[in-house]
């Protein structure tokens, strides 16, 4: 019935079913577009409907040599012959028929000027992308046409990133032509798209073909500008599809239309093992916490979810999993963690949200009070990171209080990007003067502008703290005030081994500006508390400026104590005197190992431009 309504011989229709497939030579792909699945046995072979039966005539007709349709006639020999790799449409421009395929469209003729649909008498894009899936060879617009249609054995397909050369990049026109190659297609199990020009047009072809496919398991498209539209798409093809196990679509501005299309249909989607979907730092569109809610709550009683945004589910589920790291985590992954510490037993020993802040918003706020209930939840949780998310004030207090209380953790960094301002600090600050747990804490810069009230109260907190071994306050610029608390804590201190205050203002001097008004006040503090803390055994006053009466004032420290092994001075100016200073220091010390003087000037000479005058007496 197939052959005898859209096929026929020598250009003609034919008027009964063809006997063999060889005979015949044309298809009128137009009406088979609107062809139920029905038609698709009477080739006697399993066709995709419609457009899949155009993909699959190519490679099971041989004596095929045109398709008709909208009022044109395609010469299907002229089309095998002509390479097409370069005859998509021109980058970054719009696309439609008239400046697509201009090979191409010279294996067109109009067979009625009544039927040409085509725009100004050209054939319409659609025929052209059927003629492609049909008969081109190698590349079309970025797409393996002929191994898709052609070879059985092509089960994996990574077309990613291809916009990193400018070239071959896939759009919308590619991704029609590959959702058309899908209905045709019956090996392909997994197709990578990732960081392409594919919009919701191009997404919206992809989806209607999962509504078809039954072989590809595996689609990640994260990194396209599919939207709203496009995310509604891909929902609505998951309440149908029964084969896709694994999706992404993370930074992919869906906003929160798209993400609760998706949270929609994982209610009742029963096959998908792994969803990966999420917003991009600089999306004005994002998830909401509302909708973010949502989508955690369907995650945690989905059936089928193994894994989200990378977070393994199963294990988790299990209790078989102690370590979980994860890259760009946001506010749902957070209250997916949360939601389960709550539910299962508690055997997380190690937890790491690292985020980029390039692809990533981060766990925000919320995202850190969801991380607070982790901590109260898991008994056994000894360490836990959140560099480069952007907690805020708000965030690292509801941790602080957590820590409060807290068994187990041994190890907290909230370092770089957390933005962490003087009432963070403070929180953090009077969890140090309960907690005795606590060894290592990494609140670095160069975001988490402290301010003097901040400093103040972690100096504060160490005159009390009798647990904390290591803290590092690298660029959350500590002037010389801040270094004077500091100094003042470390005489009563008696736990602290390690302490990192490079790159900050400790004699009021900015690092990478060197603007300021020049203090050793703050240094000054810090040596005096070096004469009678034993403790410390590794401090780094890199990057601070502190000069030769600094240096001065360090080196009469070095002298009297006993504790300090490791010392480092890298990119502190402190010139010829400083080193002699430093040098006379030496022959009295019986402690020190490691002494870093990198870039110091030690001769005079400034590391970068090479100005001054030039001595050895330091060195």
């Amino acid at each position: 019935e197939l052959c005898a309504r859209f096929c026929g011989r020598g250009g003609q229709r034919a008027s009964q079913p063809h006997a063999q497939l060889d005979e015949i030579t044309d298809l009128d792909v137009e009406a088979l577009q609107s062809v139920g699945p029905k038609y698709s046995q009477g080739l006697g072979v399993h066709f995709a409907p419609g457009t899949g039966d155009v993909v699959s005539a190519g490679r099971l007709l041989p004596g095929l040599a045109r398709l008709h349709g909208w009022g044109f006639a395609v010469d299907v020999a002229a089309v095998r012959a002509l390479d097409l790799s370069e005859d998509g449409p021109p980058p970054g421009e719009e696309l439609h028929s008239l400046q697509t395929f201009p090979r191409l469209r010279g294996c067109v003729v109009a067979q009625s000027d009544e039927r040409a649909q085509g725009d100004e008498g050209a054939p319409p894009l659609e025929l052209l992308l059927l003629a492609a899936a049909c008969a081109a060879s190698g590349h079309v617009c970025g797409v393996p046409v002929q191994a898709l249609r052609e070879d059985a054995s092509l089960t994996e397909l990574d077309l990613s990133e291809r916009n990193m050369f400018r070239l071959g990049r896939l759009d919308n026109v590619s991704a029609r032509l590959l959702a058309k190659l899908l209905l045709g297609n019956a090996s392909l199990t997994e197709l990578k798209i990732v960081s392409n020009r594919i919009g919701s047009e191009g997404t919206t072809a992809i989806a209607a073909a999962l509504t078809s496919n039954a072989v590809l398991t595996a689609l990640h498209l994260s990194g396209n500008r599919i939207g709203a539209e496009g995310a509604i798409a891909i929902a609505e093809a998951l309440k149908l599809n029964t084969t896709l196990t694994d999706l992404a679509i993370v930074g992919c501005e869906v906003g929160d239309v798209g993400a609760l299309a998706i949270t929609r249909a994982l209610q009742t989607n029963k096959v998908l093992t792994s969803l990966v979907v999420g917003d991009d730092p600089w999306n004005n569109d994002c998830i909401s916490a509302e909708v973010a809610r949502q989508l955690a709550a369907t995650v945690l009683a989905s059936p089928s979810l193994e894994a989200f945004n990378g977070l393994p589910l199963k294990e988790l589920r299990a209790a078989t999993l102690t370590e979980v790291s994860t890259d760009g985590a946001e506010l749902a992954d957070c209250l997916v963690l949360a939601g389960l510490a709550k539910a299962n037993e508690a055997v997380l020993t190690s937890l790491a949200l690292n985020n980029d802040p390039d692809f990533s918003p981060g766990i925000g706020p919320l995202g850190a009070e969801a991380i607070a209930e982790v901590i109260t939840a898991s008994p056994r949780l000894t360490r836990l990171d959140v560099d480069d998310n952007p907690i805020r004030d708000a965030g690292a207090s509801a941790i602080a209080e957590a820590l409060k209380g807290n068994p187990a953790l041994t190890e907290l960094s909230m370092a770089i990007g957390t933005r962490i301002g003087p009432p963070g600090a403070a929180a953090i600050a009077e969890a140090l003067k309960v907690n005795t747990v606590l060894r290592k804490l990494d609140l670095d810069g160069p975001f988490n502008p402290f301010g003097p009230s901040g400093v103040a109260a972690i100096a504060e907190a160490l005159k009390v703290n009798a647990g904390l071994t290591a803290l590092s306050l690298e660029q959350v610029k500590i002037d010389p005030s801040g270094a004077a608390a500091i100094g003042d804590a470390l005489k009563a201190n008696r736990v602290l081994t390690e302490l990192n205050l490079s790159t900050n203002l400790l004699c009021g001097i900015d690092p990478y500006s060197y603007r300021g008004t020049y203090t050793a006040a703050g240094i000054e503090a810090i040596a005096e508390a070096l004469k009678v803390n034993h403790v410390l055994t590794t401090l780094k006053l890199g990057g601070n400026n502190i000069r030769s009466s600094g240096a001065s004032a360090i080196a009469e420290a070095l002298k009297v104590n006993a504790g300090l092994t490791a010392l480092n001075l890298s990119r502190d100016a402190i010139g010829p005197s400083g080193a002699a200073a430093t040098a006379d220091a030496l022959k009295a010390n019986r402690v020190l190992t490691e002494l870093d003087l990198c870039y110091s000037m030690l001769c005079g000479i400034q590391p970068v431009g090479g100005r001054g005058t030039y001595t050895a007496a330091g060195i």
